[in-house]
């Protein structure tokens, strides 16, 4: 994500922040991760509720699942919209609604069914033109007001699914031009201290070197190439070349 100071990269980023953290840690860990509810809220509104509203529409095979029928599914849209409020009683954050959707489609009958889940506080209500096939467990039931749907496993897809979708990047540039030893994670960190290590992987493939550099060129015109170095010590580190238009005044 690119933009100018004071734009809202931040704030925008800092909203899949709290929702990875509320799959990972709980919602009561999430909003003091945020330090308090107070500072993810909208001060203006007198319900002091806050909503978020997400929607993905997954590219890769990973999400693909089966039923147990055998009929093959994939997942092509999940939306997912909640609302945190704050219990006075019990003196913490609580879910006063949420609601996942997914569409699915069937590679059998070349049909799009839908899941919907909807949550109430501790009430929840599941329905679906599947029946019980990817499911386990229709109907009503209820959970904690401080756990996500997303965590129950009424879909056991939903939870690696989101988590896979939920990947932030912060990179800190002093850290991704350091050199990093050759033995360390090809796994990107989150904030880009292993990068060298990942280049040089996907700069292996000539089809994955070209698209990269493509993308790269579109926010960085300038870029003329993109490697990586090995340096004497078995440490690796990025080598980029630039390249400028020069411009000359035509004199007299």
């Amino acid at each position: 994500m690119v933009g100018a100071n004071a734009s809202g990269k931040s704030n925008f980023v800092q909203v899949f922040r709290f929702l990875r953290d509320i799959l990972q840690h709980g919602l009561e860990n999430a909003v003091s991760l945020q330090s308090g509810l107070g500072k993810i809220s909208n001060i203006k509104t007198k319900s002091n509720i806050t909503e978020i509203t997400t929607e993905y529409s997954p590219r890769h095979t990973a999400v693909e699942m089966s039923s147990r029928k055998g009929e093959p599914f994939d997942i092509v849209h999940i939306k997912h919209r909640l609302a945190v409020g704050y219990n006075r009683k019990t003196q913490s954050p609580r879910f006063e609604s949420e609601v996942v959707e997914l569409k699915l489609f069937s590679r059998a009958s070349k049909e799009v069914k839908t899941i919907r889940i909807d949550r109430e506080r501790e009430k929840v209500a599941v329905k679906s033109d599947l029946e019980e096939r990817l499911l386990r467990g229709t109907g009503r039931f209820e959970i904690p007001d401080t756990i996500s749907v997303l965590s129950v496993p009424v879909l056991p897809v939903l939870i690696p699914l989101f988590r896979q979708l939920i990947t932030i990047y912060d990179f800190q540039p002093k850290l991704a031009k350091q050199a990093v030893p050759i033995t360390g994670s090809v796994e990107l960190e989150e904030d880009a201290r292993n990068l060298p290590l990942v280049l040089q992987r996907i700069l292996k493939n000539s089809e994955q070197r070209k698209r990269l550099l493509r993308l790269v060129q579109d926010f960085l015109p300038f870029l003329k190439s993109l490697n990586t170095q090995t340096l004497p010590n078995s440490a690796l580190m990025l080598a980029v070349q630039e390249t400028y238009l020069r411009v000359f005044e035509k004199s007299g």
